[in-house]
């Protein structure tokens, strides 16, 4: 029998300079999709079980909570250069 082999893997999903209407873009439209994903996970397991999954419910209420503030940064942040930077961490255990 073949035995699995674990590893970690970085992937760098979003990174380099942008100004700031292009960061907006890129993180707004990173955020909605995440609550596009938990809307349509909320809806498929109403129409199975007829219950609200708490956790998408939770998750939903932090991302737009966490577009808000982005919002607010974004807009108080004009005619600035962002570098965006960020490694996605994947690991199998």
């Amino acid at each position: 029998m073949e035995e699995l082999v674990f590893e970690e893997i970085f992937l760098p999903l979003i990174k380099g300079y942008s100004d700031t209407e292009e960061t907006k873009e890129i993180l707004l439209s990173t955020i909605d999709h995440k609550i596009q994903f938990h809307n349509k996970k909320l809806l498929n397991h109403y129409e199975k079980t007829g219950k609200k999954h708490i956790e998408s419910s939770h998750r939903i209420l932090e991302l737009k909570e966490l577009r808000n503030k982005l919002m607010r940064f974004l807009s108080n942040s004009d005619n600035t250069s962002f570098k965006i930077e960020s490694i996605v961490k994947i690991s199998i255990k």
